[in-house]
């Protein structure tokens, strides 16, 4: 018995030590990294860690976990059963976890995967729709999740530290479903997908090609029976022989394709005739649209025809609404902001422009296109369908596609904010995206607006980088560049600004060597546009320097990091933050070639100037500060 006490004794002596360490280990504080402010940019302020709450697993899903579904449930909703029932059984039986709804545009795919998102909400704990046709909208969608799944990361600057938070939490738990809404191919959606998936996903696609990481299944157009049971839920009507009668031929001509059926139901309803008076007024008009085309458009004639005669119905009335729809045509399809609009009114025919600056008119065109079913409204967003888009552009004369490509153009590079690397403009940029992205194209394409196409292409850019979203920032960095080549001219101030950009996007992706013959180019442009002591020739200096000490050229870049200083000294004055970030840069350098003694006096000068105009607690004081700091200890 003695020997078994003295053993548990050593025991409980041995785990007291033990803890003792681990303590000590735990609150060791660790060593600083030295971090040197961008001459361009202000450095991320670091994410608090937020706790879990007692009593919760730290893979369990937030009590206050949210649903982001576009749109309402639809009252008139009708049939699908068979597409649905099939969506839950192959889920719940664990057959497939992941299904791709493809099909015809305008069949019905996102309604369906709506329809099964709200009938089924109680069996999740987060339903996340994310819009997949633009790689930005899809990345802003995905990385807001976070938040309802309360990651500590959603707060972080860059966008693939949150994706890879949001993709490895998907992987622990259960309890969610998410919706990629009109991908393009499985390649796109690779990286979002968790490793383990122990939630449910739901794709909906034009592209059949799905087997690789889902279950396809086809949507077809309605049945005939649901088709015309659609018809007369949507529009009211008496569910008698006669009326059943009649809406059978009319869902026949409409090809029974769920967009042609819901335009014309909310026309019927709006305009309270039967369905033999619209089917009249159908075929003559699509008579009149395809008397002279040999084949039907890229998309399918019912779509065409509908659209027309409900634009037409509302244009009677409302002249603003048919303009407001042409606008639309040019913007993303979906989540289009109204103030967006209102702010851009400037550059709006008259009659758009009267009805957007009165509240009260206003409020009546978008009810009006409400009720033909020409947009959905979603508090302040309007959503069209991208098939409505399509037909309105390829109704326009090339005229009329440059004025309202140009407007739009115009109205969102109003509204995109100049600042988009600065994390304080992200939310208003990751409303404005894709918008930016969509309206940019078409004025490319059309050749409209040239100098703003640039502009909000460079500023695209510049956010897609500034959230470490690299592979989304290059294309619109290099299109800017292209076309402020090709409008100014290779030597012009503009092209330098873009080479720049593109210069920096490089070298935060390790191509140095393509990075540095722009960045010497645009300080050559600068050079000689501005003279060589302008403010703007010191940032080109910089960030050569920083480039030439990230390729150990060191002795190469001192000379520019000196110039840049001096220049910055006479144009904004020794105690100005611009300087305080030079003499950190250079001294940055000088202590990186062991001269200690010469980098001491320029960081303590740094954060004077710092404390003195920013503050002590501001992110580039405290960068300062800690790199002093590691400086005096590398000295002892």
């Amino acid at each position: 018995m003695e020997w078994f006490l003295i053993i548990v004794g050593i025991f409980t002596i041995l785990g007291t030590i033990a803890a003792i360490i681990a303590l000590f280990m735990r609150h060791k504080p660790e060593t600083g990294k030295e971090r040197e402010p961008e001459p361009m940019s202000a450095p991320a302020v670091p994410a608090a860690v937020r706790p879990t709450p007692p009593g919760q697993s730290p893979h369990a899903v937030p009590s206050s976990a949210k649903k982001n579904l576009p749109w309402p449930q639809n009252p008139n909703f009708t049939g699908r059963a068979d597409r649905l029932e099939e969506l839950r059984q192959n889920f719940f039986s664990g057959r497939a976890l992941v299904q791709a709804l493809h099909g015809l545009a305008g069949v019905g795919k996102s309604a369906i995967a709506l329809q099964y998102c709200w009938h089924y909400q109680e069996e999740y704990d987060v339903i996340w729709w994310l819009r997949s046709e633009e790689p930005g909208a899809l990345m802003e969608d995905y990385t807001a999740l976070a938040g309802p799944l309360g990651l500590p990361e959603k707060s972080r600057s860059d966008q693939s530290e949150i994706k890879a938070a949001v993709k490895k939490r998907l992987s622990e738990i259960s309890g969610w479903l998410l919706v990629f809404d009109n991908a393009e191919s499985p390649e796109d959606l690779l990286e979002y997908l968790p490793v383990s998936c122990s939630g449910q996903i739901i794709i909906t696609s034009l592209n059949p090609n799905w087997r690789r990481i889902a279950e396809p299944l086809e949507v077809e157009r309605m049945k005939p029976e649901e088709a015309e049971d659609f018809l007369i839920r949507r529009t009211g009507r008496n569910n008698n022989d006669k009326e059943k009668n009649q809406a059978a031929r009319l869902a026949l001509e409409l090809g029974y394709l769920p967009l042609a059926l819901e335009q014309a139901g909310a026309f019927i309803e709006q305009l309270r005739c039967d369905f033999n008076h619209y089917l009249e007024m159908f075929q003559k008009e699509s008579t009149r649209l395809f008397s002279s085309s040999p084949k039907p458009l890229d998309y399918p004639r019912s779509v065409a025809t509908t659209f027309n005669l409900s634009l037409g119905r509302v244009g009677e009335k409302c002249l603003a609404g048919r303009e407001l729809m042409k606008l639309l045509a040019f913007f993303a399809p979906q989540n289009i902001p109204l103030d967006v609009i209102k702010n851009g009114h400037e550059f709006l025919p008259r009659n758009l422009a009267d009805d957007v600056n009165e509240v009260q008119q206003w409020d009546q065109d978008l009810m009006a296109l409400n009720r033909y079913s020409l947009i959905k409204t979603n508090d302040d967003l309007i959503s069209v369908h991208r098939l409505v888009q399509a037909v309105l552009r390829d109704s326009m004369d090339q005229a009329g596609k440059k004025t309202w490509a140009e407007a739009a153009l115009k109205i969102v590079n109003r509204s995109f904010p100049k600042d988009s690397g600065d994390v304080q403009t992200w939310t208003r940029c990751s409303r404005l995206i894709e918008h930016a992205l969509a309206s940019a194209r078409h004025a490319e394409e059309l050749k409209v607006a040239l100098p703003e196409t640039a502009r909000l292409l460079n500023q695209a850019g510049t956010y897609f980088h500034s959230r470490a979203n690299f592979k989304q920032a290059e294309s619109p960095l290099r299109r800017a560049l292209a076309i402020d080549e090709s409008s100014f001219g290779p030597e012009h101030p503009e092209v330098a600004t873009d080479l720049n950009n593109l210069a920096g996007l490089l070298q935060a992706t390790n191509r140095l060597a393509e990075a540095e013959p722009l960045m010497r180019r645009a300080l050559a442009i600068d050079e000689s546009s501005f003279g060589p002591e302008h403010p703007k020739v010191a940032i080109r200096l910089n960030n050569l320097a920083a480039l030439l000490k990230a390729t150990n050229r060191l002795a190469e870049a001192e000379p520019l990091m000196r110039r840049a200083l001096a220049i910055d000294e006479s144009s904004f004055g020794p105690e100005h933050p611009k300087v305080a970030t030079d003499l950190n840069n250079l001294a940055a350098l000088l202590k990186a070639t062991n001269r200690l003694a010469e980098a001491e006096p320029l960081l303590r000068r740094a954060l004077a100037i710092f404390t003195k105009s920013l503050g002590s607690d501001h992110p580039q004081t405290i960068i300062v500060r800690n790199n002093l700091q590691v400086l005096l200890g590398s000295e002892l």
